[in-house]
């Protein structure tokens, strides 16, 4: 039996580039517990009727139309990213996102995906005897692909 290879939650980074230095990726310290990428794909249904016996139920056939990318990350709030973050959230421009597998060589199957991303939803959260959160949501604009690690 071949062990999984596995990645510690810890090493999936969000890396979002930086406006002052494009080019430039940093993992924002917000994010410093739960974090994830999604993908979704829209499709459209057309019912298929039996054409011996047109009273059947028909079965559904699908076709995808298109897909999309959601990425979200929560914990403790660094304060210091809170003014960016509503800054980006207010910008009508999207931003470079990398979800890497940070420390995985591309032979071990470590690599990242890369995109344009909105922020779409940012919160501050706090109670009484702990330490504010925030979360960040990211909806992609148009394709995200996937890069193999060196």
């Amino acid at each position: 039996m071949a062990q999984a290879k596995t990645l510690a939650g810890s090493s999936l980074l969000i890396l979002v580039e930086m406006v002052a230095s494009s080019g430039t990726f940093a993992h924002p310290c917000l994010i410093n517990a739960q974090r994830g990428i999604d993908f979704s794909a829209e499709t459209a249904d057309t019912n298929v009727p039996d054409c011996d016996d047109p009273e059947a139920i028909a079965w559904i056939e699908r076709e995808k139309r298109s897909l999309s990318s959601q990425i979200s990350g929560e914990g403790v709030l660094n304060t210091p990213d809170a003014e960016p973050y509503f800054n980006w959230l207010k910008d009508d421009d999207p931003r470079t996102v990398r979800v890497i597998s940070n420390g995985i060589t591309g032979a071990n199957g470590g690599g990242y995906f890369v995109g344009a991303y909105h922020l779409t939803a940012f919160s501050v959260s706090g109670n009484r005897g702990e330490k504010a959160q925030a979360s960040v949501t990211m909806q992609s604009t148009g394709q995200v692909t996937w890069v193999d690690n060196a």
